[in-house]
């Protein structure tokens, strides 16, 4: 059962004629015909070994290896019809982020049944003060004073100052704090002072880790600019994003 007897990798649109597949009622009534591979494999060691063994330039599993392994030997899948998304581009991973901080997203994280397993960083909870906060998620260890935070996502160890404000943003937190002693770190990552100062506004960004934007900076791709790309961000598909250990100094306007 579930034998594959064709793969193909990332066909265009017009080559989809004829690939359907057997699925559910409900499935076809929702025209959910093609079947993708989520990128899971699992693999019996010696037909992987003769497989890689017999094609040594191939490299690829999608559009090298299983398309190989389905002509000579038996490749089955397996069904999954809970929640996945491809977060290859930057707005797929920007929209699935922000999609978690809903009502009620289509992946649920607060569920005993459903397990997180992370790093054990053992960080307090996040701390908030005389802040608005909508539609967000903010990891542990963060601290957030007299701000505004709408539909966003905050990573750990995060700072976010007074009277800034937050808005469809991902921020994917820090590793260390920015009032940690540099003595104790023994190593650092990225800017002394990774976070938001005071008086800023971000809206529609992805801010990578150990960034450290400044004061009265303004990052809001106002010019609705598709693509760019800058010493200190990038815009991809309208997003900006301030890459991993930036420095963003006081007063900057994207």
């Amino acid at each position: 059962e579930h034998i594959i007897t064709e793969f193909h990798e990332k066909p265009s649109p017009e080559n989809l004629d004829g690939k359907e597949s057997p699925v559910s009622s409900e499935l076809e009534a929702d025209g959910r015909v093609y079947l993708a591979s989520m990128g899971i494999y699992v693999f019996d060691r010696e037909p992987l070994r003769e497989l890689l063994d017999g094609n040594p330039d191939d490299h690829d599993f999608g559009k090298q290896i299983i398309p190989a392994a389905i002509d000579d030997l038996t490749v089955a899948s397996y069904p999954f019809t809970d929640y996945w998304s491809d977060i290859g581009t930057i707005q797929s991973f920007y929209d699935a982020n922000l999609m978690l901080a809903g009502t009620e997203p289509p992946f649920n994280l607060y569920d005993q049944n459903r397990l997180l397993y992370t790093n054990a960083r053992m960080l307090p909870p996040a701390k908030i003060s005389n802040s608005y906060v909508q539609n967000s998620l903010i990891a542990e260890g963060s601290v957030v004073t007299n701000s505004q935070l709408s539909r966003s996502v905050v990573g750990i160890r995060s700072y976010v100052g007074d009277n800034t404000t937050l808005k469809n943003t991902v921020m994917m937190g820090a590793d260390h704090y920015r009032w940690h002693d540099l003595g104790e770190i023994g190593y650092l990552k990225g800017p002394e002072t990774p976070g938001i100062g005071e008086d800023s506004y971000i809206e529609g960004a992805i801010i990578d880790k150990n960034v450290s934007i400044g004061k009265r900076c303004i990052i809001k791709n106002r010019e609705n600019v598709e693509e760019a790309e800058t010493d200190r961000y990038y815009i991809r598909d309208g997003i900006v994003v301030i890459p991993k250990n930036t420095v963003i100094p006081d007063d900057t306007i994207i």
